[in-house]
C-alpha cells in the first residue's frame, strides 16, 4: 500500500485493518475479537468473538463487522479449533448455528441439520 495513503488512514483511523489489507492482532483484539486470528488463502480475515454463552467464528471481518459467522459452544475451544483446521473452503466443522441462513445443527452434527430462523 502507498505509504502516504497508509499514513492518511492511520491519521483519521476510519478504517479497520482488515479493510486495508493489513490485519493487526492488536486492533482486532481492541474491537472485541479474540485469537486465533487467521487470514484465509482468499484474503478473508477470521477471528473468534467471545459472547456470553457462545463463541462466534467471525468470517470476512471488515470495517462494519463481519460478513458471515458460525456459532459454537464455549466448551473445549470448539470455535478456535474449527478456525485452525478450516482452509476457507466449504464450511467450518462443529458449529451449531449459522445465523445468516437460519440453519442449526444439533450437537454440531451435519446429519442433524434443520432450519429455524
Amino acid at each position: 500500500m502507498n505509504e502516504k495513503l497508509r499514513a492518511l488512514l492511520d491519521l483519521f483511523d476510519l478504517l479497520e485493518p482488515s479493510y486495508t489489507g493489513i490485519p493487526s492482532d492488536e486492533r482486532l483484539l481492541s474491537l472485541g475479537y479474540a485469537r486465533p486470528i487467521k487470514r484465509l488463502p482468499d484474503g478473508r480475515i477470521c477471528a473468534i468473538m467471545p459472547m456470553a454463552s457462545i463463541d462466534v467464528l467471525a468470517i470476512d471481518i471488515n470495517p462494519w463487522g463481519h460478513n458471515d459467522c458460525y456459532y459454537y459452544l464455549h466448551a473445549c475451544d470448539a470455535a478456535a479449533k474449527a478456525l485452525d483446521a478450516w482452509d476457507g473452503q466449504h464450511e467450518p466443522e462443529g458449529w451449531f448455528r449459522h445465523p445468516p441462513s437460519g440453519r442449526r445443527r444439533r450437537n454440531g452434527d451435519p446429519a442433524q441439520e434443520y432450519y429455524q430462523p
